[in-house]
């Protein structure tokens, strides 16, 4: 399944290409990686329905989707975040929380060490090992990945 990812500040403690879709944002550096949601749904087309049907199909999937997955944020979904580590060097694994407030305004990520809260309205992009590759990744990350986690 892929995955929701979420990592403020890595800039400051990662050496990747300047062209790195990463930017500093003061917060602790995390990664969360949420085994449901919205991202990663799977093109679903139904053969030989009318293009217009199975748009109208698609759409209805997505917003299930999404509405499952708003619904369980709400509450509250279990995942796993990596934390610099204290060399700054790599990241250790740790479990965290992933919520989403019920005015559906930020996103909450708890971890041991702290939490860091982002407006939805803030997020840009999110970025995906399915869809965007390794590359949009920094090395340090993908090091601290198990193999299974690489897709």
């Amino acid at each position: 399944d892929a995955d929701i990812n979420l990592i403020p500040g890595l800039d400051e403690h990662a050496s990747h290409a300047a062209s790195s879709p990463w930017h500093a944002s003061g917060h602790p550096d995390l990664l969360a990686q949420s085994q449901s949601g919205v991202a990663g749904m799977q093109d679903i087309h139904s053969a030989g329905a009318p293009k217009a049907d199975s748009d109208a199909k698609k759409k209805r999937e997505v917003q299930e989707r999404l509405a499952k997955f708003v619904r369980q944020a709400v509450k509250g979904l279990p995942t796993q975040c990596l934390e610099s580590s204290s060399d700054l060097d790599g990241f250790t694994k740790t479990s965290a929380v992933l919520t989403i407030d019920k005015e559906l305004t930020r996103l909450v990520l708890s971890a041991k060490a702290g939490s860091v809260v982002c407006f939805l309205c803030n997020i840009q992009d999110i970025y995906n090992l399915e869809t965007d590759g390794k590359t949009a990744f920094p090395p340090a990350v993908l090091d601290s990945l198990a193999v299974g986690e690489l897709g």
